[in-house]
């Protein structure tokens, strides 16, 4: 994941909205946030998710971005995007695993009976 800019009409004095590719989904969002908060180097702002976009709040004039700031960013956005890929792909897995066996329950079952499933 690539964060690609700044977005100035969703951000303020007090807020940095950043657009990413592909763009940033709940779930992305939602593990990414775990990450952030555990990394204590990183975690100077608060983070919302709002629009597709990532949201650092709480800032101030004063507030220093540091070296390696987005590199460190992107680094735990794609650590969320891999995450949420392969848990996705586990579900995925899951429900064509049941959805299999469901079916074979049923066909089983068609036979024994001698009847169609409807």
């Amino acid at each position: 994941m690539k964060i690609t800019s700044i977005i100035e009409r969703l951000s303020g004095e007090d807020r940095i909205a950043i657009a990413t590719e592909p763009p940033l989904d709940a779930d992305v969002f939602l593990r990414f946030k775990t990450l952030y908060l555990k990394d204590h180097g990183l975690a100077l702002f608060n983070v919302e998710f709002a629009d597709g976009k990532l949201l650092f709040t709480n800032i101030t004039v004063a507030s220093v971005f540091p070296r390696g700031f987005g590199e460190g960013i992107e680094r735990l956005l794609n650590e969320a995007e891999t995450w949420a890929r392969s848990t996705k792909r586990s579900l995925q897995q899951q429900a064509d695993l049941k959805q299999a066996t469901r079916k074979a329950t049923l066909g089983a079952a068609a036979k024994a009976f001698g009847v169609p499933i409807q």
